[in-house]
């Protein structure tokens, strides 16, 4: 859903039943979203990721309905 510019090597999504959503579509369902992941539980999934960092690598947030998982991928595969 977004991308940080003080973790410009970590973006988020945040799917709903399997659907990557929008923003928009996010902000204007808070009652869909209640039991997902929280803020704080995002941000502090992004700090362990920026301790951890290996050089060259991208990683990507998922956010869904069964919590929060991590991909990551090298710059030249992307």
């Amino acid at each position: 859903m977004s991308q940080y510019p003080e973790h410009s090597y970590i973006k988020t999504e945040t799917y709903h039943k399997g659907k990557l959503v929008t923003k928009e579509y996010f902000d204007s369902n808070p009652e869909v979203f209640s039991n997902y992941p929280t803020t704080e539980q995002i941000l502090n999934v992004k700090n362990q990721i920026g301790l951890t960092k290996e050089p060259e690598v991208y990683y990507t947030i998922i956010i869904s309905e069964f919590g929060i998982s991590i991909e990551d991928s090298k710059e030249a595969s992307r």
